[in-house]
């Protein structure tokens, strides 16, 4: 078995002191440290919180290396079971328990309250369960699920946001950065409603999760990015989604998911809220003819909603106890105070109203009523991820998850190296007679199976390998371009795009963002009149975006 595990959990200084506060909370009492605590007592008990955070940070600031998922001989013959596990755990369990450890050394936060906000929320998404824990001083394996997805955004937001201290330049990058590394999906797959962070792994998704996304990435770098809703047609429907806004300066700073672009303004940057509401031209801009024109209206946006991501992680007390304590490198945005940007965002012109977010909730509603078939339809989009590959490690060779290791290793800006996703991608990338060969099976763990598989088991694991393992190659290729292109190794990138995606597989499920990314890295070598022919080619949901792109290429207008 090849296994990517923090160490175990340490026994600190004090240890007898930790333990005996832990049994005091385990029995239910309350957190806080009984008065009759000595001084003494009480600075033990600030060295030993210290030394636990200390370690708490060191889990959450070393992912790369601690992601516990992990592969071993069986998981060929259930490659499903392997991917449920993955989306299920893969943090540490170390970590919790830490946690726990920690937070019952704590005091309460004095001005944590349940933000009001959340009244705006429709009724029956007001009964979830993660509502009802936002006050609890403890944590729960899937509070390290979230906290992991909180880590991956901040890192890839840092690295992709560059190193400019402009606001509206660092959001227009995360921007770009989704739309690149995002593929468009055309619609949401109601069976398998997703998690931000499996868009974020899968890299692909509808409009709604690119918007989504962006709003995340754009939280870990102190900006607030809401998702704006227009009156519908009908006037009996709820508010629609439109697209999601930067809020600076009380203005609102229009971004277009669903054509991959911000909207233009009259002054080369994005269009605010109420330069599109008082002009039309501004929107008429984005129609390709009168056949296909963009719909929206200056009219629809004189009384707009602004929704807020404030998923309950973001609202609960002990996630923003844990983020006052990070600090320098260690930080991380695990708060948000809805109310209060509400109270901003009702002073932004053409704003009529602003409320928590549905989407964020509604889609864990969804994931509560899935059955095992509708974990197991979710889990089929990531068992490319789990597919065990051979890699020599000093000069040892161990089964690992290749793929889901070079991903991680991706969205955590860690490119090169040994332990880079670049050589995890790699791993993930056979050659054709090494894939022929079937799964490979280290030769302990073949003996440990002799008599426990049946022929049938050993044929079907085989015939699955022979599915997953090109796609997770197929995978690897397209992700290796989007590093090199990040590298702005953009001759590599291109040739990853179109030699190694799309020229591999004519119906490949990369061909639309690889054309796009393609077509990136032309501009960026200053083949202009080869990236329009690109993008006009280009068949997929996000195709009104890339024709404008074209156009506006071809008028040498700036964008």
């Amino acid at each position: 078995m090849a296994r990517f595990l923090v160490r175990p959990a340490v026994v600190t200084r004090s240890a007898g002191v930790a333990l005996a506060v832990t049994a005091i909370a385990l029995a239910g009492c309350p957190h806080q440290l009984s008065t009759e605590t000595t001084s003494a007592q009480q600075e033990t008990n600030v060295d030993q919180a210290a030394d636990i955070l200390g370690y708490v940070a060191g889990v959450l600031n070393g992912l790369g290396s601690y992601d516990s998922v992990d592969t071993n001989a069986r998981d060929i013959f259930d490659m499903n079971d392997a991917a449920r596990r993955a989306l299920e755990t893969g943090v540490p369990g170390s970590l919790v328990s830490q946690l726990n450890q920690w937070i019952i050394l704590q005091s309460r936060l004095a001005d944590w309250r349940r933000d009001p906000l959340l009244a705006t929320l429709p009724e029956q998404l007001q009964k979830l369960p993660q509502l009802a824990d936002l006050e609890t001083m403890g944590f729960s394996p899937p509070d390290g699920i979230e906290l992991r997805q909180a880590m991956w955004l901040r890192d890839a937001s840092n690295w992709a946001a560059g190193e400019t201290q402009n606001d509206l330049e660092r959001a227009k990058r995360l921007f770009d950065w989704v739309v690149r590394n995002i593929q468009l999906d055309a619609t949401d797959d109601a069976d398998a409603p997703r998690l931000a962070w499996h868009t974020l792994l899968l890299g692909h998704g509808p409009a709604i999760d690119r918007a989504w996304l962006f709003m995340l990435l754009a939280r870990q770098q102190g900006l607030d990015v809401v998702m704006l809703a227009c009156p519908p047609t009908d006037g009996d429907s709820p508010p629609q989604p439109w697209v999601p806004a930067l809020v600076l300066n009380e203005e609102l700073y229009l971004f277009e998911p669903a054509l991959g672009l911000p909207i233009p303004g009259p002054d080369g940057r994005p269009a605010t809220l109420a330069q599109a509401a008082g002009d039309d031209g501004l929107l008429r801009q984005l129609d390709l003819d009168d056949e296909h024109p963009y719909e929206m209206t200056s009219a629809r946006l004189q009384a707009v909603t602004a929704m807020i991501e404030a998923s309950p992680m973001y609202l609960s007390q002990r996630m923003a106890l844990l983020e006052s304590q990070l600090a320098g490198e260690q930080k991380v945005v695990l708060s948000v105070d809805a109310a209060s940007l509400a109270d901003s965002l009702r002073q932004c012109k053409h704003v009529a109203d602003a409320r928590v977010w549905a989407l964020p909730y509604e889609r864990l509603a969804a994931q509560a009523r899935l059955g095992l078939k509708g974990k197991q339809r979710l889990a089929a989009e990531f068992e490319p991820f789990v597919v065990p590959f051979p890699r020599e490690v000093k000069k040892k060779v161990v089964m690992v998850p290749a793929l889901w290791k070079g991903r991680v290793l991706h969205l955590l800006g860690e490119f090169s190296g040994e332990e880079g996703a670049m050589r995890y991608y790699q791993v993930s990338r056979p050659s054709e007679s090494e894939l022929a060969r079937g799964p490979a099976i280290l030769q302990e763990e073949r003996a440990d199976l002799r008599g426990k598989i049946t022929n049938d088991e050993w044929r079907q694991a085989a015939n699955r390998f022979s599915q997953l393992a090109p796609m997770a190659k197929h995978n690897a290729s397209y992700w290796l371009g989007l590093i090199a292109f990040e590298s702005q190794n953009y001759t590599t990138a291109a040739d990853y795009f179109a030699k190694r995606t799309i020229d591999v597989d004519v119906n490949s499920p990369w061909r639309a963002g690889a054309l796009y990314n393609l077509a990136r890295a032309e501009e960026a070598l200053d083949q202009t009149e080869d990236a329009v022919s690109v993008y006009r080619q280009i068949e997929s949901p996000q195709r009104h975006g890339n024709l404008l792109r074209a156009r506006w290429l071809e008028e040498k207008r700036a964008f």
